[in-house]
């Protein structure tokens, strides 16, 4: 099932007449999830009036569906294609070649094709987009490729950094991508077959970004490393990393545990109930990852205490018998 979202204003959700509300939406895919229904969440980002505050919320409220049982998450920049409304209001636009870059399964648009377009801003208007107070052209396309990237990979740690960067998490992800460069596609495309190699071209950039960001405390840090912590083991894990073995506590056949600086089960239940983040959660835990089938599996926490009887727990050897 496919769910459109505008992360707008309300003036301008009402122009496009969706009328969806956060918790509409939240429900909606819990209750997909709940029964099993695939669902893919695109949001329309870049309207005129759009601030970068607003565009923050947006991004978190993504990677939280992502977290609450959504399929698939994507960012997508606002394009006026005929006949939309929007599209005869005359907003000023401009030519935006990443925009059309999209269109093409590789990575050259043959120049030829570029001028054409560029040159008939009536009848391609769709690649022709609206200034917005969100981002400049460059910023909004480094935001929709980052951003849906990030939230397949590591919906946890994007869901936790929108927590503790809040309204500022845009503008903090610019200064990043001034000050470092921004990942392109060339290497988000790079090997398609999983999720781990996106995670280990992101991995460095979200290192550096919780390190620099201006406002947050010592134990905001803490928690958002824990995260990348557990989710760099998931993401082995799942797709059987040798390096996986790297800082296990133990493991068998089926199943792998390691020593997580956070509590990641309270993590959860705080982002799926809504409460805040809090420096409690910075607590020492275990985690127990348990394969099913391939790219399958459950992940459970336990007291740091237990990990020596893990390998004797019944669920675990029947994990090694399936």
């Amino acid at each position: 099932m496919f769910f459109g979202v505008e992360s707008a204003s309300a003036r301008l959700q009402k122009e496009m007449h969706k009328g969806l509300k956060r918790e509409g939406v939240v429900a909606t895919i819990k209750g997909l999830s709940d029964l099993a229904i695939a669902s893919t969440c695109s949001f329309v980002i870049g309207f005129p009036d759009e601030t970068s505050a607003e565009l923050s919320s947006t991004i978190a409220m993504g990677a939280e569906l992502k977290l609450i049982g959504a399929g698939m998450i994507q960012f997508h920049r606002l394009r006026t294609w005929p006949p939309a409304p929007l599209s005869r209001s005359r907003i000023p636009a401009r030519f935006d070649v990443d925009s059309l870059r999209i269109e093409y399964p590789f990575l050259d648009v043959p120049e030829a094709d570029v001028t054409a377009i560029e040159a008939d801003p009536e009848f391609f208007a769709g690649y022709f987009a609206p200034y917005t107070q969100a981002g400049t052209f460059a910023q909004l396309a480094n935001v929709e490729l980052f951003f849906t990237q990030a939230v397949a990979a590591v919906p946890l740690t994007m869901a936790a950094l929108g927590r503790v960067m809040g309204e500022s998490l845009i503008d903090s992800f610019y200064t990043m991508v001034a000050r470092r460069g921004a990942i392109t596609r060339e290497e988000i495309e790079a090997d398609p077959t999983s999720l781990l190699p996106i995670w280990r071209r992101l991995r460095l950039f979200l290192q550096e970004w919780v390190a620099t960001h201006p406002t947050l405390e010592t134990w905001h840090r803490e928690l958002v490393r824990g995260v990348m912590a557990y989710e760099e083991q998931r993401l082995m894990f799942v797709n059987g990393a040798v390096e996986a073995e790297d800082g296990l506590a133990a493991s068998g056949e089926n199943w792998a545990a390691f020593l997580c600086n956070v509590d990641i089960a309270a993590i959860f239940d705080a982002m799926q109930t809504g409460q805040p983040l809090t420096p409690a959660l910075v607590a020492e835990s275990a985690v127990v990852l348990v394969r099913h089938e391939m790219n399958s599996y459950r992940a459970y926490t336990t007291d740091v205490s237990h990990v020596p009887d893990l390998a004797s727990h019944p669920r675990l050897l029947q994990a090694a018998v399936n």
